[in-house]
């Protein structure tokens, strides 16, 4: 039936769970454990998914999953086929937004072990996170593969900025933060050069300069003063250069 051939008796706990609807088993549970919240902001970007397997000494393997940055669910699969040793080697796997993924190595010493409840009483644990999480997902995702396709675009523009052809306020558009956000986000990155962290992701290095809690916006001042910088650079003819070198430090920084 539905291309069933056979039953696989390690899978038995898990099958008995979803057969029987009144079960005291706790296969599903809401991760409260910081460490397993830290791994996953760690490699996540606003809206990423998260996927990790591990086997915990209580002879089980457990899936992590870790939906768009903002809740995570430990599930019984089964019981362990290997030994969980001192020194474990596992994989997560992120999943983004804009279709991307990648996976890292986790490595874990001694036992395997995040702190999870039953979803309705773990929920209540983190009820103030997560409304924050949530807030978070309307955030821009400052990507690599979101800043290369601005690039792209404010290197087509330039070249009519050069040419007199577009004035400063249509290269910039002012008011529209795809357009300038992304320019500032540059000049932040050069001008920040010294404290990048060349061992930590990229998105995370963003996170980082650009400051918390407004990680994905400038403030009204901050950009009243940058853009009063641009006019100067520009009345003085020197913008275009600075805009080039802007993204020549990008591209080799991506290179890196």
């Amino acid at each position: 039936m539905n291309g069933i051939e056979y039953f696989d008796e390690e899978y038995l706990d898990v099958v008995s769970y979803i057969l029987t609807p009144d079960s005291s088993e706790k296969i599903v549970e809401i991760v409260i454990d910081a460490n397993a919240w830290s791994l996953m902001d760690y490699y996540s970007r606003t809206g990423s998914n998260m996927l990790m397997e591990y086997q915990d000494t209580d002879g089980y393997t457990y899936v992590l999953f870790g939906f768009w940055d903002v809740f995570i669910y430990r599930v019984k699969i089964c019981r362990n086929k290997a030994t969980v040793k001192n020194q474990n080697l596992y994989y997560s796997y992120f999943y983004h937004t804009d279709g991307t993924s990648a996976n890292y190595p986790v490595g874990v010493a001694g036992t395997p072990d995040f702190a999870a409840k039953e979803p309705e009483d773990g929920l209540n644990s983190i009820l103030g996170e997560v409304k924050k999480r949530l807030s978070n997902l309307g955030e821009r995702d400052l990507s690599i593969e979101y800043m290369s396709r601005q690039v792209e675009i404010i290197e087509k523009r330039l070249d009519g900025y050069e040419k007199g052809k577009v004035s400063l306020e249509k290269f910039l558009d002012y008011e529209n933060n795809n357009r300038c956000l992304p320019i500032f986000i540059l000049d932040k990155l050069y001008v920040s050069r010294d404290k990048y962290d060349y061992d930590s992701p990229f998105y995370k290095n963003i996170i980082s300069i650009l400051g918390e809690p407004e990680k994905y916006l400038i403030q009204k001042e901050e950009k009243n003063e940058i853009l009063q910088r641009y006019v100067h650079m520009n009345d003085e003819g020197e913008f275009a250069e600075y805009i080039r070198v802007l993204i020549s430090f990008y591209k080799w920084l991506i290179s890196k």
